[in-house]
């Protein structure tokens, strides 16, 4: 049975449809975002009362090693702490030996989720072509940074983003 597991995004753009899905699995961040903005919130309640969607916290180490993995990809500064839960909450999963697909629109989840060979699925919009990696770069001192800057605390200099494209296959489902 294959374990699903939702962000904010694609609880937001889709009308969720559990009827043909195993397991379906939230964070409590997701739902505080879906509060907070008052989208298909009343619904997710109904589907968690209902036991269709169960909602979960990943564990701190495995938010950790994500966080790791988004400075070395340069994601970090693009991933909320709700994303970082998201992917943790995947990797628990994996570490059960789960057959996990992930459905979310943020392209920075996904980047981060094929390098970690999880499958993820977008809903009303693209994927991302292919995994990349990311590092900043001073266009000025050429010193380098994990994440990104408008300018250069060195020196001041405008600070670019440099793709490093990796030879990964994709992990989206068709």
């Amino acid at each position: 049975m294959t374990v699903v597991i939702y962000d904010t995004s694609a609880i937001i753009r889709s009308i969720l449809n559990f009827k043909s899905i195993g397991c379906a699995y939230t964070t409590y961040s997701v739902l505080r975002e879906l509060k907070k903005r008052r989208a298909n919130y009343t619904k997710v309640v109904a589907l968690i009362e209902a036991n269709i969607l169960e909602v979960l916290s990943p564990s701190k180490k495995l938010i950790e090693k994500v966080k790791e993995k988004a400075i070395q990809l340069g994601e970090a500064g693009k991933i909320s702490s709700t994303d970082l839960e998201i992917i943790a909450l995947a990797m628990s999963f994996r570490n059960k030996e789960e057959d996990i697909l992930v459905i979310t629109n943020d392209f920075a989840i996904q980047n981060i989720l094929s390098h970690l060979n999880i499958k993820y699925k977008s809903i009303g919009q693209r994927e991302i072509r292919e995994p990349r990696e990311y590092i900043y770069e001073c266009k000025n001192c050429h010193s380098k940074y994990e994440t990104k800057h408008d300018f250069c605390p060195k020196c001041g200099g405008r600070v670019i983003t440099k793709i490093v494209r990796k030879s990964l296959g994709l992990n989206k489902t068709s």
